[in-house]
């Protein structure tokens, strides 16, 4: 009720006792018996009684009116005041009703929810959760309403660009007068970046782990100055000690050392600890087993400021030992295929582009009652059992649609299995580009009894709701009843006070210090959280500026300085400080605000402090854990990598990488398929392959070709594996590359050596049938010949006589010849064939050739021979100035007669033996300024195409040569006198035609 309504029902009372004295006046006046006048005065006498009480009471109601005023102005100023507070919070602050409903919210709420204040009202907290999490809120809310206390957890909340949110949650009960729980007060805290850090720390210390546990040996820490060694886990792999077993100094190590190699060992590093930053040798030492092992150690030596060796970080591979890592690595694959194989859910490999199923799951004939083979073979048997509802085929169109343009799905539709009825399925494709081949990785889960459920909490969110419109109802029909306008306003002083309550609640139970400054600086409030801070209660501030508390020099300088630039500018302050408490050094973070009052002038300043300390010491232990990481991968010679899993982004490359790869590690950051690109050409395809099956998750040690920017090639042994996250899904790939390009270079000089001992063998066989071939015909005609004249002699006459003579001289000169050329051949390959120049006159050397192969040409056949000098012909009866001319140009240079006599003697008996009788054998001489040419031309059979390529091969003789004798070593033999002179030889063939053969050899 109003002031004015108080107003006008005073006016009413006295109206209304006027009224009762004129009542009273008439009835005095009027004719009735003096019993009925009596009656009449006394009700009249009550009734105005009972007027005055009433106006008594309305004075009282008037002065309870007015304390009540000042009142509700004391709560609203109080209530302002605390709003402050709570509007500039850093943390956000959230008021809900027992069903999750926000009802108030402050800056940072707005700022994290990413809405206004007034957009948040009204609406469930639960939407901002991340949707995978909503389930276990609305959980958590339920348990709320059955406990007491503040309740803490953690979830994570939807953020402006989909990444989600992690916040910590602080939660209280707002309870009835009666101990009824009317909604919840919410403390909300950004731990994003905290369990940002925390992920990287362990990461560090994985990708610490994973480092030491890839090397096939031990990595050790040796300090020089007290003599201690700390070796890791792998002592025992490499000599079988376990780590109690091993006493942590040098000479307990060097005991096991070969007795040869122990002083080398002992002068390598001793050496390098005077003279070098690293060391390196390779030596022997002895197991637990008295087995001797070849080891590979290397140290970075690490010196103090002075130039002292102070520490030694280095490593011991065990060389012999990787055959071993090879098996543990398949073996690894394999059980990573059976885990993957019992999944719950059915996991599968599809390729549009083939409309291809690569690979499926074990889980296909669980899930379905399908087999693999069968859906293998069919795959649209799969379609075909999707239900026939619009939903179900809704859901199926949409992820055909979503692959016929390359993107990724998520739906869900009933299925009609072969063994369990109809279910419900998800099935989610992810599109991903393998090097231009678009692939989708899948799974399909059954989610029928998630459907259920779901369904189930609907009906029952329905009911729910149906329950809370006719309660609203019922309270609005109350509320029109409520006319006692005195009722209300003390339900306004209670959520006033109740307010009130709450924000000090807030304040009082917040883990941050909170204080409220004055312009000199004095405190006009601090929350009980500096106790545990300083040791000192609350009111101890209260009034006093920080330099009458004492605080240290460097600290009030920065506060002082905050405060002051507060109050001048209006701006708000944050800043950190270190402080030294009961629980050692804490590091802290403060945030200024200024409190305007309604006319804009600065009256306060709002102090908001938090610890910071975790958040320190965080980045501290991230940063010397990458320091180690990177000590150890930048000391030994093989490249650690590692990647995301679809190669997408080189999230780390060791320094050994620029000296294998002879490219620096920033290139391969900045483009990551530059590492494919520095393969082979020939081993690129496979590289690609192997990648796809790293992607998958198995282990992989392959070997390929690298080709440097120098154009070098190296060999490199590249061995990959998984890394898995906290649910089993692989998010990192990390390897070791090594170059085995030494390796593989003595494997080529083996293969070099066995393929020259094949061709020698090869070699030997055809010797040996020529040979005996060809000595078997002039042997047979040496001996017919002797028998012929051993009997019949006397008989024969003289001409005949002479005639088997001739032809047992002809047999005796061609196997000569044969014996010659053999001998000759051998001479050549073993690399003792004599090269002796001396002066020649060409032109009577090749004129006498000629007369001594001519007697062997067949009948009717003729060798004709020209000579020529600088392009002008000049025939056998040219003139003296041109013979001399040419002899000048000959006479430049230096010929080994022998040499020529087996090239051009060779080529030109050739020339006779396979041209037909009445040919003629053209042999041109010709002398340049710095070279001569012969050219030998014939009308023989020719060379086919197919021999042309082995026609100066030991032995080799064309295919069309027939009955015709020979060896197949004259065109050898001329190969290798030509290379003595420094000479080159070419041909062109026609079979049934004849060949042209073209020597030339330098004047210089």
């Amino acid at each position: 009720m109003t002031r004015l309504n108080l107003d006008d029902f005073a006016k009413q009372i006295q109206d209304w006792c006027q009224r009762l004295a004129q009542l009273q006046q008439l009835t005095g006046e009027s004719p009735s018996t003096p019993q009925q006048q009596e009656i009449i005065l006394t009700a009249v006498e009550g009734l105005s009684t009972a007027f005055e009480e009433l106006q008594v009471a309305n004075e009282e109601l008037y002065q309870q009116h007015e304390k009540l005023l000042m009142t509700q102005q004391a709560l609203i100023a109080e209530r302002q005041r605390y709003q402050q507070l709570f509007e500039f919070a850093p943390d956000a602050y959230l008021v809900t009703d027992v069903n999750g409903v926000i009802q108030e919210a402050n800056r940072a709420a707005a700022t994290r929810l990413n809405h206004s204040q007034q957009f948040l009202v009204g609406k469930p907290l639960a939407c901002y959760v991340v949707k995978e999490e909503r389930r276990a809120f609305r959980n958590q809310l339920n348990q709320l309403r059955q406990v007491e206390g503040v309740q803490e957890w953690e979830v994570s909340l939807r953020s402006p660009d989909q990444t989600p949110l992690i916040t910590a949650l602080r939660v209280g009960t707002i309870q009835s007068p009666e101990g009824q729980p009317m909604g919840f007060r919410w403390l909300m805290r950004d731990i994003t970046e905290h369990k940002r850090i925390e992920l990287e720390l362990r990461q560090a210390h994985e990708r610490l782990h994973l480092a030491a546990n890839a090397l096939d040996g031990i990595i050790y820490d040796w300090n020089v100055e007290n003599g201690t060694v700390d070796r890791t886990q792998g002592l025992v792999e490499v000599l079988g000690y376990r780590p109690e077993e091993a006493q942590p100094t040098l000479d307990w190590w060097t005991q096991f050392i070969h007795p040869d190699d122990r002083q080398p060992v002992r002068q390598v590093i001793s050496n390098a600890l005077a003279n070098s930053s690293a060391f390196d040798t390779e030596y022997r030492i002895r197991d637990k087993n008295y087995q001797y092992l070849h080891i590979w150690d290397r140290g970075q030596i690490i010196r103090n400021a002075s130039g002292r060796a102070v520490r030694v970080v280095g490593s011991t591979l065990n060389i012999s030992g990787r055959k071993q890592a090879e098996e543990q690595a398949q073996q690894s694959a394999a059980e990573i295929r059976q885990i993957f194989n019992m999944l719950p859910s059915l996991v599968w490999k599809f390729c549009p582009t083939r409309f291809q199923f690569v690979y499926i799951s074990d889980m296909m004939a669980e899930l379905s009652g399908i087999s693999r083979e069968a859906f293998l073979e069919n795959p649209q048997i799969w379609d075909d059992r999707v239900d026939l509802g619009n939903e179900s085929q809704e859901a199926l169109r949409i992820s055909w649609e979503a692959i016929r343009k390359g993107e990724s799905y998520r739906v869900i539709y009933r299925f009609h299995t072969l063994h369990r009825g109809v279910r419900w399925f998800e099935v989610i494709g992810r599109a991903v580009d393998e090097e231009g081949v678009l692939y989708y990785y899948g799974s399909t889960t059954d989610i029928t009894e998630c459907k259920q459920a779901e369904e189930s909490l609907h009906r029952l969110n329905q009911e729910l709701e149906n329950r809370v419109k006719e309660r609203t109802s019922e309270l609005e029909q109350l509320n029109h009843q409520l006319l006692a306008e005195i009722a209300e306003r003390m339900s306004v002083e209670a959520a006033l006070h109740q307010r009130e309550q709450e924000y000090r609640a807030l304040v009082e139970h917040a883990p941050d210090i909170i204080e409220r400054f004055d312009p000199q600086g004095r405190h006009l409030y601090v929350n009980p959280a500096i106790e545990s801070v300083t040791g000192k209660p609350p009111n101890e501030f209260i009034g006093k500026t920080n330099r009458e508390l004492g605080i240290s020099e460097p600290n009030l300088a920065i506060w002082e300085q905050a405060l002051s630039r507060v109050f001048q500018t209006g701006e708000e302050q944050q800043f950190e400080f270190s402080l030294v408490t009961a629980q050692g050094l804490k590091y802290y973070q403060t945030r200024l605000v200024p409190e305007m009052e309604t006319d804009g002038n600065l009256i306060s300043v709002l102090g908001m402090t938090r610890d910071i300390t975790d958040h320190k010491l965080a980045i501290e232990a991230l940063r010397e854990s990458e320091d180690g990481f990177r000590q150890l991968t930048e000391n030994i010679n093989e490249v650690f990598w590692m990647v995301t899993p679809d190669f997408s982004e080189r999230l780390y490359i060791s320094p050994a990488y620029e000296q294998i790869w002879g490219r620096s590690c920033q290139s391969l950051y900045d483009q990551s398929n530059s590492w494919s690109e520095a393969v082979h050409s020939e081993d690129r395809e496979f590289l690609i392959g192997k990648q796809e099956q790293e992607s998958r998750g198995e282990v992989t040690d392959v070997e390929y070709r690298i080709v440097r920017p120098d154009g070098s090639m190296r060999w490199i042994r590249d061995r990959a594996f998984p890394i898995y996250d906290a649910q089993g899904q692989v998010y990192r790939i990390a390897g070791i590359a090594e170059d085995i390009t030494c390796r593989k270079q003595a494997e080529l000089e083996s293969y070099k050596v066995l393929q020259r001992e094949r061709e020698l063998s090869m070699l030997k066989s055809s010797f040996v049938a020529m040979t005996s071939h060809e000595f078997r015909t002039p042997l047979t005609a040496i001996s017919s010949s002797t028998d012929l004249l051993e009997r019949y002699r006397n008989r024969l006459s003289e001409e005949k006589q002479q005639a088997h003579l001739h032809r047992i001289k002809s047999a005796v000169l061609r196997m000569t010849q044969m014996l010659n050329d053999i001998l000759l051949m051998s001479e050549a390959e073993a690399g003792k064939l004599q090269f002796n120049p001396a002066p020649l006159n060409l032109v009577q050397f090749c004129r006498h050739l000629v007369e001594d192969v001519q007697p062997t040409a067949k009948e009717q056949q003729v060798i004709h021979f020209t000579y020529r000098s600088d392009g002008t012909i000049a025939g056998q009866d040219s003139d003296e100035i041109k013979q001399k001319r040419f002899d000048f140009l000959s006479g430049l240079a230096l010929w080994d007669e022998k040499l020529l006599r087996q090239i051009l003697g060779n080529l030109l008996s050739n020339a006779l033996k396979y041209s037909p009788e009445g040919g003629t054998v053209q042999f041109d001489l010709t002398a340049k300024n710095d070279r001569v040419i012969f050219q030998i031309q014939d009308q023989g059979i020719g060379i086919p195409p197919a021999d042309q390529s082995r026609l100066f091969e030991a032995f080799h003789r064309a295919n069309n040569v027939g009955t015709i004798q020979g060896t197949g070593l004259g065109l050898a033999i001329v190969k290798q006198c030509l290379d003595l002179h420094r000479g080159e030889i070419t041909f062109t063939s026609e079979v049934g035609k004849g060949t042209r053969f073209i020597i030339t050899l330098p004047l210089s």
